[in-house]
């Protein structure tokens, strides 16, 4: 058995690295359960202009700390280290915002395990205030059985799409993510009554969402494919909006650099919320599908 300490630093427990490692540390281990913290900087990946973090980053949290439990209970029992993937989410809710500053606890626990499937519930709190909870689908198998696709890269489209509405440019200049995201599309085809949207993106080797996730074989985070989702439709509609739950979602195939991406989103109202709904696919093979209600921000 291995001498292992913690609280131990999440950079000796998965495999993130750079501007995509973004817990800090695995604090508690059993079994079935951990926890751990990230102390937010103004220097994160999602931090917007206005200091506040985007939500969607939550879910990345949580599957990094499931990550840091797996790789800390493979070096404690001296055993193969997994590779595990996130392929569904089923109703993260989110509560509250918080800042850059402020410290997140995160906790996991794994309610059911069949194979190579788990489904872990998980809880993040900000001073003693839970701020976002949801049940996140993992899949893991051996590292050794793992064998890492060899992607298929597509000529690059011959011409950006360029928003210059001033609607756009704020949605744009909310965070550097959004600019980095605008930076990648190609197409952009909004229905009359804003009720569809169609968009093409293709990211570039040096798109921020690859770095460090993984280093030699970069995957676009299912977080990006969410965000990318959620960035269009606030071009279309030319208004920021607010998550406030991720109903479900599903991660089916992987998105490399330098692959062109469809994406649609059909776009339906109730109340106050809209419900946005997303598939991203890759020669017509799904990507990713989600479903997000959200609000606009005021």
């Amino acid at each position: 058995m291995s001498n292992l300490k913690l609280p131990a630093p999440a950079i000796d427990l998965v495999p993130h690295r750079n501007r995509m490692l973004l817990i800090d540390s695995l604090d508690e281990f059993s079994r079935d359960r951990g926890r751990g913290h990230l102390q937010i900087s103004d220097k994160n990946l999602f931090i917007k202009n206005n200091g506040r973090l985007d939500a969607v980053v939550y879910i990345e949290l949580l599957a990094q700390l499931i990550a840091a439990h797996s790789g800390y209970e493979a070096q404690l029992n001296n055993s193969i280290s997994k590779i595990g993937f996130l392929v569904g989410l089923k109703d993260l809710k989110f509560y509250q915002f918080v800042s850059a500053g402020d410290i997140i606890d995160m906790h996991i626990k794994k309610d059911y395990e069949f194979d190579k499937i788990s489904y872990v519930c998980g809880k993040i709190y900000c001073k003693n205030s839970l701020i976002a909870e949801g049940t996140l689908k993992l899949w893991e198998q051996p590292a050794e059985n793992f064998q890492p696709e060899f992607p298929q890269i597509d000529d690059e489209p011959t011409k950006k799409y360029k928003l210059t509405n001033p609607s756009a440019n704020n949605i744009i200049t909310e965070m550097a993510l959004n600019k980095a995201i605008a930076d990648n599309l190609y197409e952009l085809d909004i229905a009359e009554d804003q009720s569809s949207i169609g968009a093409k993106l293709y990211f570039s080797d040096d798109f921020a969402g690859f770095d460090g996730h993984f280093p030699g074989n970069p995957l676009l985070p299912g977080i990006l494919m969410m965000k990318a989702g959620i960035f269009i439709s606030e071009i279309a509609l030319g208004k920021l909006l607010i998550v406030d739950k991720i109903k479900q979602a599903k991660f089916a195939k992987s998105i490399f650099p330098k692959q062109e991406v469809n994406l649609n989103v059909n776009l339906k109202y109730k109340d106050e919320m809209l419900q946005i709904s997303v598939n991203l696919s890759h020669n017509d093979e799904i990507c990713a599908k989600y479903s997000i209600i959200t609000k606009f921000k005021q």
